[in-house]
């Protein structure tokens, strides 16, 4: 961000959170990873407030950090970054521990954003990947429980001769998979619904068939996130919505509802407000632990 300062205008430094709140204004960005040398790189407070701020923003955004503190793997300190974050609960935001180096975080978005939505069985989940460019840390069981307890990635060394990112979650424990597809599937939601409205050469009614219409192609971007493995068929743990229950099996993984517009209330029908449209959704999740049970007899 580069304000130039008309000749003799006084200008004042920048303040991290200024800094965001300008990139805030622009849409065409998703991810956030600050690019500061260490002898520059902000105080937990700063980045407290950045989190903040990504975490309010109107337009769905992510945000890196990267640590070195080793507070993070101690599990009695409450006073580093990892448990503050966690402790405020955000969900948009992704911390990191390296030794190493002040970007890995980056090398964990760069392996998720390679994922093609549009794709058939694309969607991945951060953990067990590998983070080219980043060495991996050789951690003890107490260093890596308090780590996981306090939701904080690792790119960690196992004693099988491999390293993997671990656990792939953010602060308040979401997987990042299910935040990063969650909000790409808004995003292709909302393109849809307007892109309904904008390219019909006539109009979308305010009717039941209107409806319908709005709904087909809302349904075309919930069958990609089923054939992308983000949805899956399966049991409707939820509450009622329309004809769905409780217990119901979602065939397709999702189910759309929407009120008739008999019902609808004459003011939003005065500004022209469609029927709202519900979907309830599976989705696919993935494994990241596993038992086994043997029995031996003889």
């Amino acid at each position: 961000w580069v304000d130039t300062l008309a000749t003799g205008e006084a200008g004042e430094t920048e303040t991290l959170l200024e800094a965001v709140n300008a990139l805030l204004d622009y849409n065409n960005w998703y991810g956030l990873h600050l690019a500061v040398p260490e002898a520059d790189y902000p105080a937990d407070t700063d980045l407290i407030t950045v989190s903040a701020a990504v975490e309010s923003a109107t337009v769905s955004r992510i945000l890196a950090i990267t640590t070195d503190d080793v507070r993070v793997m101690v599990v009695t300190d409450t006073t580093d970054l990892a448990t503050r974050l966690k402790a405020a609960k955000y969900s948009r935001t992704y911390i990191q521990y390296s030794s190493t180096s002040r970007y890995a975080a980056l090398s964990s978005f760069a392996r998720a954003f390679t994922v093609n939505f549009n794709g058939s069985n694309t969607t991945i989940t951060l953990k067990f990947k590998q983070l080219p460019g980043v060495t991996y840390e050789t951690l003890g069981t107490s260093q890596a429980t308090a780590l996981e307890d306090k939701n904080c990635n690792v790119y960690v060394y196992y004693e099988n001769d491999t390293a993997i990112l671990e656990q792939g979650v953010m602060c308040n424990g979401d997987f990042f998979d299910e935040r990063h597809g969650l909000d790409w599937l808004q995003n292709a939601v909302q393109t849809a619904d307007y892109n309904t409205l904008y390219t019909s050469t006539t109009k979308i009614p305010q009717t039941d068939a209107g409806t319908t219409t709005r709904i087909a192609n809302i349904e075309k971007v919930l069958d990609v996130a089923e054939r992308n493995g983000m949805f899956a068929p399966g049991v409707w743990s939820g509450g009622p919505m329309g004809q769905l229950n409780t217990g119901d099996t979602l065939t397709k993984g999702y189910y759309t509802w929407a009120d008739t517009v008999d019902n609808q209330l004459q003011t939003d029908r005065e500004a022209r407000k469609g029927v709202p449209i519900q979907v309830a959704a599976k989705l696919a999740g993935a494994v990241h632990y596993g038992d086994v049970a043997i029995t031996v007899v003889r």
